[in-house]
């Protein structure tokens, strides 16, 4: 198809050099829990990260958070219809799930987290034209009650692409998702450490 998707990884130390207060939060949250989503050290990150789950069709969302950025974008109807939906069948299909299949299949099988940059175009609605958004997007590990593998996935709107060798002369400007509605006071483990 015509649609545009570039990601690069980044190195996770970017997490402790940039500005997200919430990537930081998380990537504690998912620490502390052991990767266990029903965990009480993740229940205050869980609105903000969709997860997923991996069958025989292939990776399906299971729970969008309330306050993704997947339920700002496209609305809480569209993500609540999107549950249990393919990643093939969701917005930029069949060539976004083989995009991160890879990097989900590693992040499970290894137990660990990614942390990556990704500039697209992306729709709003069912019939709007893409436009051109970018963020971060963190990915990790985790486990179900039963035990079974889950992984997690956070999407951080970023005010500018920050890809290697990427040529945007032609890309009007980005499009402003809505910052996620998280502040310090919200960041429990990080005020843990101003404490001392």
């Amino acid at each position: 198809g015509d649609w545009e998707f570039y990601q690069e990884q980044q190195s996770l130390g970017q997490i402790w050099s940039g500005s997200s207060i919430l990537l930081r939060e998380t990537f504690r949250a998912w620490s502390m829990s052991g990767g266990e989503i029903e965990n009480l050290s993740f229940a205050h990150v869980r609105p903000y990260v969709i997860i997923y789950r991996h069958t025989d069709v292939g990776w399906i969302c299971v729970e969008f958070g309330q306050k993704s950025v997947y339920v700002n974008w496209f609305g809480q109807d569209y993500a609540r219809s999107s549950i249990g939906r393919p990643i093939s069948k969701m917005p930029a299909g069949e060539e976004f799930s083989h995009l991160i299949d890879e990097a989900f299949h590693e992040v499970e099988a290894a137990q660990m987290a990614r942390l990556d940059h990704v500039f697209t175009f992306m729709p709003r609605g069912e019939s709007e034209k893409p436009t051109p958004i970018a963020y971060q997007r963190l990915i990790f590990s985790g486990s179900f009650p039963d035990k079974s593998p889950a992984v997690i996935s956070l999407v951080v709107p970023a005010d500018q692409v920050n890809i290697s060798g990427l040529d945007l002369s032609t890309v009007d400007g980005l499009d402003v998702v809505q910052p996620l509605d998280f502040t310090s006071e919200d960041a429990i483990f990080e005020n843990m450490l101003t404490e001392f």
